[in-house]
């Protein structure tokens, strides 16, 4: 969570980019991050295989009306959605997330306990399937509630492409999903989407494709220093509020860029 932050913040702000052209840059790195997750946490069997996709694919209609939405839209109005979404939804649901820490960190162990979904033994990809399609199945609400969550986060993902991941997270741990399972399916559900958007802002020239590779290795070496670090010198209560703090501070940065061109 908050690498589209930090990648979409340096594309704008250090190298001069446009918004959308510095959305475009970097969901490639977002898309390969989503990927390689999935497939990490997918293997460990920490992913729910139909939440995903009833996620995923009406995730692919959100994106792309998402795209069309913010390929229509003025540079200032775009960073300030983009400043909005980072000081009105992430940075107060980051800060509440540190604040409700240790409350939080009870409650999910009830729930993976009793009777919340929670990761599941290694086993074949089919079978698993077959398993989650299964209890889906019988509660057609929930896989609607999937389906609607899905494409409205998808429209994030194209338009915006921050705070899709953090929500949906959310969510899943909101209708009962211990967080381990819910980052799983959530990565996997969002890498279609982020696939989306990589084509289409490639076929529409939305994106530097020079700067892309930099932008995935910068975005991968990130991931490697910041999993050394969150693993061994942070807790949780101080990575969110490191992430409510950053948030907070690119937002506000954002914004008044924006209000002195007007």
């Amino acid at each position: 969570v908050g690498s589209g932050i930090v990648s979409i913040a340096g594309l704008t702000r250090l190298v001069g980019l446009p918004q959308l052209q510095a959305i475009g840059t970097s969901t490639p790195g977002q898309a390969f991050s989503s990927i390689s997750g999935a497939a990490v946490w997918s293997f460990d069997g920490c992913c729910d295989l139909a939440a995903a996709a009833c996620l995923g694919v009406p995730g692919l209609f959100g994106a792309f009306f998402g795209l069309n939405v913010a390929s229509k839209l003025p540079e200032s109005k775009l960073r300030l959605g983009f400043a909005g979404m980072l000081c009105l939804v992430i940075a107060p649901l980051a800060a509440r997330s540190a604040y409700m820490g240790s409350g939080s960190s009870n409650a999910d162990k009830g729930t993976a306990a009793g009777e919340g979904q929670s990761c599941k033994a290694p086993r074949s990809f089919m079978s698993r399937f077959r398993d989650d399609v299964a209890a889906l199945a019988n509660d057609p609400s929930r896989a609607a509630c999937h389906c609607v969550v899905g494409a409205g986060i998808g429209v994030l993902t194209g338009s915006l492409a921050v705070g899709d991941t953090m929500l949906m997270i959310l969510y899943l741990i909101a209708s009962g999903c211990e967080q381990r399972l819910a980052v799983g399916t959530t990565l996997l559900a969002c890498s279609l989407p982020y696939l989306l958007t990589v084509v289409v802002h490639l076929g529409r020239g939305s994106a530097v494709p020079v700067l892309i590779p930099a932008s995935m290795f910068s975005m991968c070496i990130g991931s490697c220093l910041g999993a050394q670090v969150s693993c061994h010198s942070l807790s949780n209560e101080q990575l969110q509020i490191g992430l409510a703090g950053g948030a907070l501070m690119v937002g506000l940065l954002t914004a008044r860029d924006v209000l002195r061109t007007l």
